[in-house]
């Protein structure tokens, strides 16, 4: 009943967040820079065309266009419909093939063996059950099928970091006049094993569990330089500790 409760606020909250959420920086992709560098990731990373693709925690579909844009079969899954129809809207205007699916990450709704590759981008920190989330993954993966989560740290709670972090909501607070918000209520706050990000040692934990081979990890702190080149000062401070990609084989 808890969790219930707490992804029902989950949800609303994403909803409320859809029809503003790519104006947050580092979530939408910005510049021709931060787009090129993202294409050299996913190029590498899914050398082969045509590959069908889940994009798990869509969210407004920006990794799902990019990897349709790469020549992919892609399918992205949200649980908040909003930010499906914010996606679905962005797809039609490029003239992009994307099937957008209302599913949770934790027990997304296919097959077992259905995809060559699943994607995950900034999601970890709100999954209630990520161990439960990963296996769920592996089970609708191919035979050697890749996954591919890309996460970090989000604050450095350092006291170097802590610091930085609050003249940044005061900063935030006196020129946009409102009051950073980190996550959802404190009660669901205080239910989520990976609020304020995920440390690579505890995404390759989560991979090991399920017996994930040929892992590998990209560190992207070039596209968190690329990505403060546009943020003002106040965003800039304390945004992001760690940033990566780890991938792994079925």
């Amino acid at each position: 009943m808890r969790c219930a409760l707490a992804k029902s606020g989950i949800i609303q909250k994403w909803n409320l967040m859809s029809s503003s959420y790519d104006k947050f920086y580092g979530h939408s992709i910005k510049t021709h820079e931060e787009m090129d560098a993202w294409i050299g990731l996913f190029s590498d990373l899914i050398p082969k065309k045509g590959m069908d693709v889940l994009d798990i925690g869509c969210g407004t579909g920006e990794m799902s266009i990019l990897l349709a844009q790469l020549g992919h079969h892609v399918t992205g899954i949200d649980l908040a419909e909003k930010m499906l129809q914010v996606a679905n809207n962005k797809t039609k205007k490029k003239g992009l093939n994307v099937k957008f699916v209302k599913g949770d990450a934790e027990d997304p709704p296919f097959d077992s063996n259905e995809f060559d590759v699943i994607v995950t981008r900034h999601l970890f920190w709100t999954l209630l059950q990520p161990e439960k989330a990963v296996k769920c993954w592996k089970r609708i993966l191919k035979n050697n099928g890749k996954i591919i989560i890309i996460d970090g740290v989000y604050y450095d709670l350092s006291l170097k970091g802590k610091i930085l972090l609050s003249i940044s909501d005061i900063l935030i607070f006196l020129i946009d006049r409102k009051k950073p918000q980190r996550g959802y209520s404190k009660e669901i706050n205080s239910i989520l094993p990976n609020l304020g990000g995920m440390p690579l040692k505890k995404a390759k934990n989560y991979l090991d569990l399920e017996d994930f081979k040929n892992i590998q990890v990209v560190n992207l702190e070039n596209i968190i330089k690329i990505e403060k080149k546009t943020m003002p000062l106040r965003k800039r401070l304390a945004f992001r500790k760690e940033y990566y990609a780890i991938c792994g084989l079925k």
